[in-house]
């Protein structure tokens, strides 16, 4: 007997023990970098938040997921509010029943009418675009950096630049950077993702003590490492950003390898990746961006690694 959506129940928000088997498996399967934790960060800082999971009724097993977050811009206008959606999957045995369908309907229904944006793999973004409207796209792809830890050479820093530790530095002051270049009004969110599950941070002041980068590498469930987010003023910050927080990880060769997603046109992106992986980098376009009503603003230059998780778009 074949399978079909009458086998199916779709729960809203339920108990982290039917979201935690589907995040396990996204990241095992797909090495998506996300931590078991991200299910409660995402429920503790959204101002509004929806995860839909698919339970096989028979066996009660959960075959499928999709989110959706509300986010605010920084700017306070309403047309530059969205909903970012994300931890989209459907258990390969389960696929071709309508199962994907039916989640991605669930949330387009909740942000119908508004601005919708998700990060998607190549593969994906023409459906995306041609089903469910998600064809405005920025210019860029995001190029997938994978730079194997047995290859690791970390960089000089650049003496000209003071790093401070997260816990060392006014959050009000970092979130204003964070927003200046995601102009995204992510602060709780941001702190969250930081604070609750294994993270290294560093934050780069100039002479004056002004902040003019950080970067963020967390743990992620599969055993790899995920730069979550890398923004720099210039190539330099960003060089001395990622040889401070590399050099924080006493335990690091225990790791698989590091991963970074960065816009394509950033070369300097490129030629801190294949400099810190000995050549032995690989670097591939990998995922779009893609709003359904328009692109919204983000300083791309800065953008030296995004948030590499599965609520935000930068």
């Amino acid at each position: 007997m074949g399978k079909s959506l009458e086998q199916v129940e779709f729960l809203l928000n339920p108990d982290i023990k039917y979201c935690s088997p589907i995040m396990e498996q996204v990241a095992q399967i797909l090495e998506w970098p996300f931590s078991i934790e991200d299910y409660t960060i995402c429920l503790e800082s959204f101002e509004k938040f929806w995860f839909f999971v698919a339970i096989d009724k028979e066996t009660g097993e959960p075959i499928g997921s999709v989110n959706l977050g509300f986010e605010r811009s920084i700017s306070g206008n309403e047309e530059e509010d969205c909903y970012c959606l994300g931890m989209y999957y459907v258990r390969e045995d389960w696929r071709h029943t309508g199962v994907g369908s039916a989640l991605f309907k669930k949330v387009m229904e909740i942000g119908k009418g508004s601005n919708m944006v998700l990060l998607g793999v190549l593969e994906m973004s023409q459906k995306y675009a041609t089903k469910y409207g998600f064809n405005k796209m920025p210019k860029y792809v995001y190029i997938l950096a994978n730079i194997p830890i047995e290859h690791l050479v970390i960089p000089d820093p650049d003496p000209r630049y003071i790093l401070k530790d997260f816990k060392d530095i006014e959050l009000a002051k970092l979130l204003a950077y964070d927003a200046s270049i995601s102009h995204r009004n992510r602060g709780k969110f941001l702190y969250n993702f930081i604070t609750k599950c294994k993270c290294y941070c560093k934050v780069a002041l100039d002479p004056s003590g002004e902040i003019v980068g950080y970067c963020n590498i967390r743990v992620a469930y599969a055993n790899f490492l995920a730069v979550s987010p890398l923004y720099a003023d210039n190539e330099a910050i960003a060089q001395t950003l990622f040889a401070g927080v590399l050099s924080m990880i006493k335990d690091i060769k225990k790791y698989r390898f590091i991963e970074i997603h960065y816009p394509e046109f950033n070369k300097e992106a490129q030629r801190l990746c294949e400099f810190v992986g000995g050549g032995h980098t690989h670097a591939q376009p990998y995922l779009q961006c893609a709003f359904t009503k328009k692109v919204l603003p983000v300083d791309e230059a800065k953008v030296f690694g995004i948030v590499d998780g599965t609520n935000t778009f930068v």
